[in-house]
């Protein structure tokens, strides 16, 4: 039988972590799947629960949410997946020690759960999760921008926004490259920003044009930014402001001003 072993908080704010230890080898209840863990992505969500003390209900507890692995059981109900499917996920936050991925064996909700491509490698999608949520969630709210993605009958996605500008602001982070790809999908016509080096990343992902996010001229260079202002704060983006000066600019501006529709997606720039 096999048997599994976790990195257990055994109280709050510890100083490290580790060694793993044995715990419980989790039954997987009606709708869910018992995966071996192959490979936990980190998140700074992962470390601000345990220094702040917050989504552990209880202790001992095991955090984590980003994972990719192989199905090892199957819940009563599941379909959808059979023992030995590699799949990724991001199991349910804050609930319980058997959703934590920092163990052998953690327990998946399989409606939230995905079968993993041929050509991606455990490590690869074991990071999509999180940021695919992260960007997704904040995009939600943007006009014309839909999930679940609109599909035509033939099961191909509908890129019904047809051009319209969206700026996405950090475009070689996690989260930035897949709201790049969220929104070229629909047919956005994706503006972003970045370090120079990462430029061919970024256009790869579908950005139409990239610009580097250090120039303090950033902000007037983003095309029809300027036209999309309004007349009295045109000038202020032509100042020598900082780009996140420049942006916030923008979202100050009443939507009915603008006299073409710009969408900003706001993320983290991704370090040099």
């Amino acid at each position: 039988m096999a048997q599994n072993i976790g990195i257990l908080l055994t109280h709050a704010q510890p100083k490290k972590l580790g060694p793993p230890q044995p715990v419980e080898l989790w039954e997987p209840a009606e709708g869910q799947v018992r995966i071996r863990v192959e490979a936990a992505a980190q998140n700074p969500v992962d470390w601000k629960t345990i220094d702040y003390n917050f989504a552990i209900p209880f202790f001992p507890f095991i955090n984590g949410v980003d994972v990719a692995g192989v199905v090892d059981k199957v819940g009563e109900g599941v379909s959808k997946f059979k023992v030995g499917d590699k799949v990724v996920a991001m199991p349910p936050f804050g609930t319980h020690p058997k959703h934590g991925v920092y163990q052998k064996y953690c327990i998946l909700v399989a409606d939230c759960t995905i079968s993993i491509p041929a050509s991606f490698t455990f490590d690869q999608v074991a990071t999509f999760p999180v940021a695919y949520w992260t960007a997704a969630l904040g995009m939600y709210d943007l006009p014309g921008f839909k999930l679940p993605l609109p599909l035509d009958d033939a099961n191909n996605i509908v890129a019904h926004m047809k051009g319209e500008p969206l700026v996405v602001w950090g475009g070689s982070s996690s989260v930035g490259a897949l709201a790049v790809q969220l929104g070229v999908v629909q047919g956005f016509k994706v503006i972003s920003t970045c370090s120079p080096k990462n430029f061919e990343y970024v256009k790869s992902l579908g950005a139409t044009e990239v610009l580097d996010y250090h120039d303090v001229d950033v902000c007037p260079l983003v095309p029809c930014l300027g036209e999309c202002l309004p007349k009295s704060r045109r000038s202020s983006t032509r100042s020598r402001r900082s780009p996140q000066a420049c942006a916030t600019s923008t979202t100050r501006s009443p939507r009915t001003a603008l006299s073409r529709r710009l969408w900003r997606v706001w993320t983290t720039p991704p370090r040099n």
